[in-house]
Order: C-alpha cells, then structure tokens, then sequence
C-alpha cells in the first residue's frame, strides 16, 4: 500500500519514483522492500511526506486522501470543465459548500468576495 501511494504521489508531480527519491536523499535501494509491502523508517517517511505536502498517516495507508490531493483532484475536475461552463460550475460549487454549512452566517460567498 505505501508504494502504490509513493507511486501515484510521484505520477501526480510527473517525477519517476527513482528521481523524487534522488532529490529527497533517499536510497533507491529501499524499493524492492518497499513493494513487498515493508514501510520506511520514520524520519524517512517524514522526509516524505513533508515533500510531497501529505501526513505521514497517508503515506502508510490511513483511508483519508490528504487536502492537497483532494486539492489537486478538484482542480482538474475544474480544469476538465469547458472554459464557457466554469462560472456555473463554480457557482454550484458555492451552493453546495453553503448547504453544507447553514449554520454559518458568512456565507463562502461573502468570505472569498464572489
């Protein structure tokens, strides 16, 4: 599970796990015990999952996707959306945020002035 997370970590940046490794100063070595399932050790995976900007809970296969991955996924959700189609599709954005939150008497709207 680490390794597979690493991976898509790595193909989220367009970096061959071997180089985000390399930059990290990281062994590649470690690899091969990496896909049998073993995890690295503790400041290794700090090392980690500060560059990547996940917790380290993550990286070693806490259910919970991190925000920069929740981030990353809505932005190409919106990238993917036609340019003419992007006001609405923000605007329903909003409107669910501000369901979700009723209670909440600045609305999403008013805080980010849209």
């Amino acid at each position: 599970m680490f390794y597979d997370r690493l991976q898509v970590l790595c193909k989220e940046r367009d970096l061959p796990v071997s180089a985000a490794l390399k930059i990290m100063g990281v062994s590649c070595g470690n690899m091969t015990h990496w896909r049998k399932g073993r995890l690295p050790k503790g400041d290794t995976l700090r090392r980690m999952a500060q560059f990547f900007d996940v917790p380290v809970d993550f990286l070693v296969g806490a259910k919970q996707e991190s925000l920069a991955v929740q981030q990353e996924k809505l932005l190409l959700v919106f990238e993917s959306v036609p340019e003419e189609n992007r006001a609405a599709f923000l605007r329903k954005v909003i409107e669910m945020a501000e369901n979700e939150r009723p209670d909440n008497p600045r609305t999403v709207r008013q805080k980010h002035g849209l």
